[in-house]
């Protein structure tokens, strides 16, 4: 509980989005039984999913990472759109996360009709931990607000 205040108190009064991400992940590895986590975010105006903070992701995945939003038949892309997690057993498609199953969870508030980034974390369950939907509804807090400043 006490970790949890803690993130929460610094994602309040930060006002760095890489920062945020990163000790976002760093709460996320060291509180569930993910092995590989990341934050990925809309870049304002090119649509371009950009990387912002990463746990155990391969060097070149990272390189990689490559997606668009107007990519509109890519997995992470409908992933994006939707206002649910969705859980890829095994990627047929170039993933960050390789190798393992992941959530994909969109990083949108209630009231925000579209996601600013996805929340991706490795998975061996379908179910999305608790833990891991307070952590996205957190971020996507702390996205939105960042992002909107830009």
């Amino acid at each position: 509980m006490e970790a949890k205040l803690a993130l929460s108190e610094f994602l309040l009064t930060s006002t760095d989005l890489q920062a945020s991400a990163r000790r976002a992940i760093d709460w996320l590895i060291a509180h569930s039984e993910a092995q590989q986590a990341l934050v990925a975010v809309s870049e304002p105006g090119s649509g371009q999913l950009l990387l912002v903070a990463e746990h155990g992701v391969s060097s070149s995945a990272i390189v990689d990472f490559a997606v668009t939003l107007d990519e509109t038949s890519h997995p992470l892309v409908k992933a994006f759109t939707r206002t649910e997690p969705t859980y890829f057993e095994s990627a047929t498609f170039r993933s960050p996360i390789e190798g393992t199953p992941f959530h994909a969870v969109p990083l949108r508030s209630e009231e925000d009709a579209i996601a600013y980034g996805l929340l991706l974390t490795s998975s061996r369950n379908p179910d999305v931990h608790p833990d891991i939907l307070w952590l996205a509804r957190l971020l996507s807090k702390q996205v939105a607000r960042l992002l909107s400043r830009q």
